[in-house]
């Protein structure tokens, strides 16, 4: 009788639709929005890595499909050796439009995931450089003698080279 109980109960919860509503950004969500404005492309422990402790994963992990459900984030999804990776985030148009309007991305920034480098060393590069500039933000939060002036990722520094 009581797994009949437990059965009909986990059968209740199955069926109840997801609760809608406006989505708020909060500030946890902020820092990972701009943190994609600023590197371009993560992965999930690399935002972790960023601003909190490895125990954080899971939590980061869900902010992140948060923002992928209501569009401000996207993923990519590559297998290595038949396996799944680990996903690649990166900012959609709404992600981007959202740092434009308070002012943490230029205007004329124009990149989209879909106008990915065709080159197979792209995103292995780009994720290297996304780890130095992360390793460069923690010994900056935690040495004062070092300064970020400017955050501009190497893609803003050869997009810079192709307009002159």
């Amino acid at each position: 009788m009581k797994n009949n109980a437990k059965e009909a109960k986990k059968n209740t919860k199955e069926k109840l639709p997801k609760k809608k509503g406006v989505f708020v950004l909060k500030e946890s969500h902020d820092k990972l929005l701009e943190a994609l404005g600023w590197l371009y492309y993560a992965r999930c422990d690399q935002l972790t890595r960023l601003f909190y402790s490895p125990a954080m994963y899971t939590t980061v992990s869900t902010r992140l499909k948060e923002l992928v459900e209501h569009d401000y984030v996207a993923y990519i999804s590559l297998t290595a050796n038949g396996k799944n990776a680990k996903r690649i985030y990166t900012l959609t148009g709404k992600g981007m439009s959202y740092l434009k309007d308070t002012g943490r991305l230029p205007l004329e920034r124009k990149f989209e995931p879909r106008n990915l480098e065709r080159s197979p060393f792209f995103l292995p590069h780009t994720l290297d450089v996304a780890d130095f500039m992360i390793a460069f933000s923690i010994l900056v939060a935690n040495d004062e003698r070092f300064d970020i002036v400017s955050k501009k990722h190497e893609i803003d520094f050869n997009r810079d080279k192709r307009v002159d």
